[in-house]
């Protein structure tokens, strides 16, 4: 993913040698790039083009310390209406930690209401 996000060259195996390819900054998976001149060769035959297609692989796990860098990223990045990202600050984020977009609903078990009749209980100040 670093290759992909910050650009630079990586080496391709083909079927005759391997070659240094460049990779721009910001390059999506299934982007096609082709490398002029460095396709199969056929006898006497001008060599055509290499047409690579990019497959971007994201790690299954991450360490702490790259999940607090991708964290950190993600905060400079703008909120988008609907996605949240674990362990990120958003707008909707409430500083109690209240969720406030799905409102639980309140079950209150220790105050109850007592009932009281006229004129049977003296309020005392």
């Amino acid at each position: 993913p670093a290759l992909a996000l910050l650009g630079g060259t990586t080496v391709v195996k083909t079927l005759a040698r391997n070659i240094k390819v460049k990779v721009e900054e910001g390059t999506a998976s299934h982007r096609v790039v082709v490398v002029a001149g460095e396709g199969v060769r056929t006898g006497d035959t001008i060599p055509g083009d290499l047409v690579i297609r990019t497959a971007i692989r994201v790690p299954a796990k991450l360490s702490w310390r790259q999940a607090r860098i991708v964290r950190k990223f993600a905060t400079l990045e703008p909120q988008e209406v609907g996605i949240v990202v674990e362990g990120v600050p958003s707008s909707t984020d409430h500083k109690l930690e209240v969720n406030v977009v799905d409102a639980d609903k309140i079950v209150n078990t220790v105050v109850r209401e007592v009932v009281i009749k006229k004129m049977e209980k003296n309020i005392t100040a």
